[in-house]
């Protein structure tokens, strides 16, 4: 198939802020495009920087242009360019096998092909506002060059897995399921991409994670559809076609089937078992025998990963069960120890309150119970200057340390206690039990 290619938008990007035709950058993909189309398709520059045809405006393009490399400059090269004056349909043959990729057509050359009947020949790649178009469009175009093939049985038959896995080979893509190193990027955004596509999805509607992870940011019914395409057109696969394209066939469909799988595991908008289900409508297809191995696997990983995540929830909920459990025991703890205090002090208060005036202070001179001085001047407890008189020497000597210097209104009691003691005869005590006192 012919492949017209415009320059500027397409293979280059205009960087931004700069003005038009001033300072361009190459596009995102545009040497793998390159290569891909130079090996599948007849590639050819049809662009306003090159209308003689003498190959010199894209030399000079590419080397003003940012990011330009030398394979690129000699991929370029190897593309032969249109002569072309007034309108660009003008150097394309309508009747023939094509595809014209511009990003803006001018309005005279989209009537041309309106009037032929040829507009859907016109593929608009804009890599200023999409900078992915070139992956994009490489899938694209190898959906409408296997539909355009006279040799092709059914257009349901889905060419493009084919041209993908080619394409994927030939430019040394990676699509091993397990690669550490790239993560099979390449071949991932080109299947998304053109799955996409095929729903009528925009690939910016996804988010920028890779490969067919960015499906799981569509809504339900979109990612539905993209899943479906995809088994559908690997279950209409021929397989010996498939085994035709060589090394790297066999990772390749094992890849896309594992993708089909991934999209739902990534998302709980879709049934959980839904890409096992989709993978089990394959076994029509000659190609599930291949891939079997493969596809087992992959839903024996599944069946581990719903394991772990299931005993992982189990433990947390027996963590957190424990957790609870074990701060309603410590609080329930901390408040019998809070009542046993209470209780403690109220036994002691009471016991207290019965004692005589004269054990308290002998309580309290062996520093055998630790009491408030202010409690002996309570009202119901009467102490009266002759008992406190009445005290032995060394009782009241250990009160007087007691005391010390804990405030002004103890200093009456300190200079009752400093007091010479009564003597025996003077009012008939002996000092071996304290004197009555009527209050």
């Amino acid at each position: 198939m012919i492949l017209y290619l415009d320059l500027d938008g397409v293979m280059l990007q205009s960087v931004d802020g700069s003005v038009w035709n001033s300072t361009w950058r190459v596009a995102p993909y545009a040497a793998q495009f390159l290569k891909w189309a130079l090996a599948y398709h007849s590639p050819m520059w049809l662009t306003a920087r090159d209308m003689d045809g003498s190959g010199e405006g894209i030399v000079t393009a590419f080397a003003n242009a940012i990011g330009t490399t030398r394979p690129l400059m000699e991929l370029a090269a190897r593309v032969p360019s249109c002569q072309w004056s007034g309108a660009k349909t003008n150097a394309i043959e309508l009747s023939s096998n094509y595809l014209w990729l511009d990003d803006s057509p001018r309005p005279e050359d989209l009537i041309a092909l309106e009037r032929e009947g040829c507009i859907s020949r016109w593929l608009e790649v804009n890599t200023d506002v999409r900078p992915d178009d070139l992956l994009r469009a490489m899938c694209r175009v190898g959906t409408l060059a296997a539909v355009n093939k006279p040799e092709v049985i059914s257009h349901d038959q889905p060419m493009w897995l084919l041209d993908l896995l080619r394409g994927a080979q030939s430019m040394n893509w990676c699509f091993k399921i397990g690669c550490t190193t790239c993560g099979a990027g390449m071949f991932r955004s080109a299947l998304t991409t053109h799955l996409c596509w095929r729903v009528g999805v925009k690939s910016q509607e996804a988010d920028q994670r890779r490969g067919f992870n960015m499906v799981a940011a569509l809504s339900p019914p979109y990612r539905r559809a993209v899943v479906e395409t995809a088994a559908n057109d690997i279950a209409n696969a021929d397989i010996k076609a498939v085994i035709d394209t060589g090394r790297g066939w066999y990772d390749g469909m094992r890849m896309i089937l594992s993708e089909i799988g991934i999209s739902p595991e990534n998302s709980n908008s879709l049934p959980f078992d839904v890409d096992l289900a989709v993978i089990e409508s394959l076994r029509i297809s000659p190609v599930w025998s291949a891939v079997k191995a493969g596809v087992d696997n992959y839903a024996a990983r599944r069946q581990q990963q719903t394991d772990r995540h299931q005993k992982r929830q189990a433990d947390d909920q027996l963590a957190a069960r424990l957790r609870r459990e074990a701060a309603d025991a410590a609080s329930k703890l901390r408040t019998s120890e809070q009542v046993a205090r209470s209780q403690k002090i109220a036994t002691g208060l009471t016991e207290f309150r019965v004692m005589s005036p004269f054990e308290r202070l002998m309580e309290l001179a062996d520093d055998r119970l630790e009491i408030p001085l202010g409690a002996f001047s309570s009202d119901d407890i009467p102490m009266t200057p002759e008992i406190i008189r009445a005290l032995p020497e060394d009782v009241r000597s250990a009160l007087v340390a007691r005391i010390g210097m804990r405030g002004h209104h103890f200093q009456k009691l300190k200079q009752l206690l400093e007091t010479p003691r009564i003597s025996d005869n003077a009012n008939g005590y002996n000092g071996s039990k304290p004197r009555k006192v009527i209050a």
